[in-house]
């Protein structure tokens, strides 16, 4: 359900003559989304989070350039579901419209023996700072038909890992991600359900 609120808000932010509707609504798509899993970060602590509107139009068109780049290449009349996964995972871990405002605390933890101190990241701030990556990820895997709580904790972190720190290829992703789909497949998740989470104008 639309938050009429939040919509206003976003778009008084916005200029609409300079942004076609297909990216205004997929970045009020994001912007709304990212109120939900803000919530919820909140909930598990952590509340250093907002989404640079100006940074997320500019992912959105990114995204939107790339994918019209490659149907005209093709010639294809839509880029399917794992194309536009894995270029929203690329663009979304390169511009990273999502911004910390506070800084994340890392605690210092002695070994069993004492012999030496080793730096331990707690869960709520290594999330925080791969919060671009995780908050993508999320989305791509659903809408690959994934199910991003079946996937194996080895799997996800090294999707993580490759999204924030490497300079990743959206068509060599659809491939991986079209691979975990397969292993770990969302029963409840219809295509037709997958469609309309990511709108079929591309």
């Amino acid at each position: 359900m639309i938050d009429q609120d939040l919509e206003k808000e976003f778009d008084r932010s916005l200029s609409p003559e300079e942004i076609d509707t297909r990216v205004a609504e997929r970045a009020y798509f994001f912007f709304d989304s990212f109120q939900i899993y803000n919530r919820k970060l909140n909930g598990i602590g952590f509340t250093g989070a907002v989404m640079n509107k100006a940074l997320l139009v500019n992912c959105v068109e990114s995204y939107f350039s790339d994918i019209e780049r490659l149907k005209r290449f093709h010639r294809m009349p839509i880029a399917n579901r794992y194309k536009r996964a894995g270029y929203t995972l690329k663009w979304f871990g390169r511009i990273r419209p999502i911004q910390l405002t506070e800084t994340p605390v890392k605690r210092q933890a002695s070994s069993p023996d004492s012999a030496y101190k080793q730096e331990e990241i707690d869960p709520v701030v290594e999330r925080s700072m791969l919060i671009n990556a995780d908050f993508a990820l999320i989305h791509a895997l659903n809408w690959v038909g994934a199910d991003p709580k079946q996937v194996s904790e080895e799997v996800w972190r090294e999707l993580l890992y490759t999204v924030h720190y490497r300079d990743i290829d959206g068509g060599v992703m659809a491939q991986y991600l079209h691979q975990i789909a397969l292993r770990w497949p969302n029963p409840t998740m219809s295509q037709a359900q997958d469609e309309g989470a990511s709108t079929a104008s591309g």
